[in-house]
């Protein structure tokens, strides 16, 4: 499953970071997994695009200039836990 972008009117669409493979993997733009990608949001400086991996119960975050991706919150299962953020 990859996270892809749409050029506007040119009907252009490439891949902003994944494999392609369904899974869940952090790293470099192509070796990057998804599983059910949904929701996305993009910081107000554009450097940053955040996706919601539904079915890896996480928040996904996306360096937009190199695909580099790593998880901000959540992993591979679900459930609630407090807890102190990852640096």
């Amino acid at each position: 499953t990859c996270v892809t972008t749409n050029k506007g009117d040119s009907g252009f669409v490439s891949t902003l970071a994944g494999s392609g493979t369904e899974g869940y993997r952090d790293g470099a733009r192509d070796s990057v997994r998804f599983h059910s990608p949904r929701g996305v949001a993009v910081s107000t400086d554009g450097a940053t695009v955040f996706v919601a991996d539904k079915d890896n119960h996480a928040i996904r975050e996306i360096e937009a200039c190199s695909g580099d991706t790593s998880t901000l919150a959540g992993g591979e299962e679900s459930g609630y836990q407090d807890g102190t953020a990852a640096s």
